[in-house]
């Protein structure tokens, strides 16, 4: 029943993780009430584009003209649905669009702080995209899998090393540039996507496809002559 209602109802943003205050923030995202066309207040315009891709970790072609910032939690279902959706539109071999992950794990979410430590340790084994897709793939073992059996899955040798890093007390640099950046443009839910300076008030399902086809051919995924800028 809990994953039922996680998967209707994603995320509260708790500041006080974030040091800001006790205040939530509560947004819900439903996937089946998404449209494949974008009216201009679907979407807004988001400045300083490259710092958010600068918080993240970039999976795919680094040069990609086209990127896909995800402020992501790695226990979220909504977050694991996006996933699965980015990786039937870009292929491994696509040149012209690539994800970047940007941590934003929520204080609702127990395990969803160690994932990203966890991914942050698969990074240094440069193995990051495949240990998220391993946690999303086994999203429901959170807490009852070890650590050390999502790397061995998700192809980390070192395994020693691994468990060493995800068991470490101090601060993960991108993990607090995530939520830095975040709380910058003010998420209030994850899945948040920012593709190319425009963010999307709910994640494009259905209109992905096509939005990377609009940028491709060098034209906005919306009339912007109503578009407001953050």
């Amino acid at each position: 029943m809990r994953a039922q209602l996680e998967q209707l109802a994603t995320v509260v943003v708790g500041l006080a993780a974030l040091g800001v205050g006790t205040a939530a923030v509560h947004r819900e995202f439903f996937s089946n009430q998404l449209a494949t066309h974008l009216e201009a207040n679907d979407v807004s315009r988001v400045e300083h584009f490259d710092d958010l891709v600068k918080a993240g970790r970039t999976i795919g072609d680094s040069t990609a003209p086209i990127k896909i910032v995800e402020f992501s939690d790695l226990e979220c279902p909504i977050c694991r649905t996006f996933n699965e959706r980015i990786q039937e539109v870009i292929t491994p071999s696509s040149r012209d669009a690539a994800l970047v992950f940007v941590h934003f794990p929520l204080p609702m979410h127990r395990f969803a702080r160690p994932a990203a430590r966890a991914a942050e340790c698969a990074n240094d084994q440069s193995r990051f995209g495949k240990f998220i897709d391993i946690v999303y793939a086994k999203q429901d073992s959170l807490g009852l899998k070890s650590w050390g059996s999502f790397a061995a899955e998700a192809g980390i040798s070192d395994t020693i090393q691994f468990v060493k890093c995800t068991a470490g007390a101090s601060k993960l640099s991108k993990i607090e540039e995530g939520l830095a950046a975040g709380t910058r443009i003010k998420v209030q839910g994850t899945p948040t996507v920012v593709i190319n300076g425009w963010r999307f008030r709910n994640p494009p399902f259905d209109s992905l496809a096509a939005i990377l086809d609009h940028l491709r051919a060098g034209q906005a995924p919306v009339d912007t002559r109503s578009v407001r800028a953050q």
